[in-house]
């Protein structure tokens, strides 16, 4: 059990750690960020493995 809670852990953006944002990519955040603010919901989709994930990790940075 411990074990999965360590594994989880890098997951948690509550605790005040840093998250490792990988490759900062402006273009792409400034183009996203212009469609928050309103309470439709989003959906990014791409290729497996192609930074989906981190776009947004940089965005709630």
């Amino acid at each position: 059990m411990f074990d999965l809670f360590t594994s989880l852990k890098k997951y948690n953006f509550w605790d005040k750690t840093p998250v490792n944002l990988g490759f900062i990519r402006e273009s792409y955040l400034e183009k996203i960020i212009k469609f928050t603010g309103n309470r439709l919901i989003k959906v990014l989709v791409g290729q497996r493995r192609s930074g989906k994930s981190y776009i947004l990790r940089q965005i709630m940075n």
